[in-house]
Formats: structure tokens, C-alpha cells, sequence
């Protein structure tokens, strides 16, 4: 099920079909306990201008549930308040979970969520650390390969500066 909804979100073989990948990615963490059906079907419903929230949150927690590496979404709509509610503590810590399952893209959101000090006191130290995790984990031949993961970038200078003590006035 989760191949035919990429196929069917993305245009393979046909025209793109949202309403139908949003079905199938559902179908998929419904009938399978796919985390990858679950966290799909929810980054889709959360494209849409007003998701039902109630749906998109219990789509990001069961996909975390299945696999902790799914735990991006959930951090996601956590940190933007996209599900209803705004809890930056929540955002962070599920993205450091995510990360730890090795998710790059989580270990650079954590990263500079942690930085910055939003929804924890700003550490420089571990957010070096998380951004030094996205970069192994982005390393071919490592055991936590994640989908995207090349798309994941590290801590920007900026944040990396704040990190270690630089110059926060640059942010």
C-alpha cells in the first residue's frame, strides 16, 4: 500500500492523485501498521489548508508509535502548533527521539531546536552533538539509513556559533 500511495502522490505512471495517495498511505497504517503509511498520510493531510487536526494528530502518534524514526511528524506539528496545539517541549524531545532512531533530518531540526533553546534550556555542547549525529548518521555503509537523509543538512553556522558560545546577536 505505501508503494501504490507514492506512486499515486508523486505521478508514477499517471497523473498525480492526492486524494487517492492520502487513501492508500491511510489503508497502509490502518490494515498494516505501516509507520511509513502513517507518517505519510499525515504529512499529506497536513498539506491540505484545513486539516482535520484530530486525524492528523493520531496519524503522527501512531506513526511514532510503529518507529521511532517516524517521530518527525509528531515534533513537527508539535513545534508549528499545525495539530492544535503548540508544545515546543513535546517538539523537541520527539524529534531527539526521532533522531536517536536515525532520522538526519531530526537530528538537525533537534539540533537547533536545541541551540536556540526552544522547549529546552539552549545547550551548546548537545546540540553539537545532534548535529555531529545527522552527519554520521548521513554517512554510507551505517546501519541507521533513513529515507531523504541526504537531504539533511547540519547546524548552520549561525546556530553552530550560539552553540558554542559565539556571537548570539547574529541570529
Amino acid at each position: 500500500c505505501y508503494a501504490l500511495g507514492l506512486a499515486q502522490a508523486r505521478g508514477f505512471g499517471g497523473p498525480t492523485d492526492r486524494d487517492a495517495a492520502l487513501a492508500t498511505f491511510q489503508r497502509a497504517c490502518d490494515q498494516y501498521d505501516s509507520a511509513d503509511g502513517c507518517h505519510e498520510a499525515g504529512v499529506q493531510l497536513a498539506g491540505e489548508p484545513s486539516p482535520d487536526r484530530a486525524r492528523l494528530d493520531a496519524l503522527a502518534r501512531r506513526a511514532c508509535q510503529l518507529s521511532t524514526s517516524a517521530c518527525d511528524l509528531d515534533a513537527s506539528l508539535h513545534a508549528t502548533g499545525k495539530a492544535g496545539v503548540k508544545d515546543e517541549a513535546r517538539a523537541t524531545a520527539r524529534y531527539g527521539l526521532a533522531c536517536e532512531a536515525g532520522n538526519a533530518l531530526a537530528c538537525s531540526s533537534a539540533a537547533s531546536r536545541i541551540a536556540h533553546g526552544s522547549g529546552v534550556a539552549a545547550d551548546g555542547p548537545r546540540a553539537i552533538g545532534r548535529d555531529q549525529l545527522a552527519v554520521a548518521v548521513r554517512q554510507p555503509g551505517l546501519v541507521a539509513v533513513v529515507a531523504g537523509a541526504g537531504l539533511a543538512r547540519p547546524l548552520p553556522d549561525r546556530d553552530r556559533a550560539r552553540a558554542v558560545g559565539g556571537d548570539a546577536g547574529a541570529l
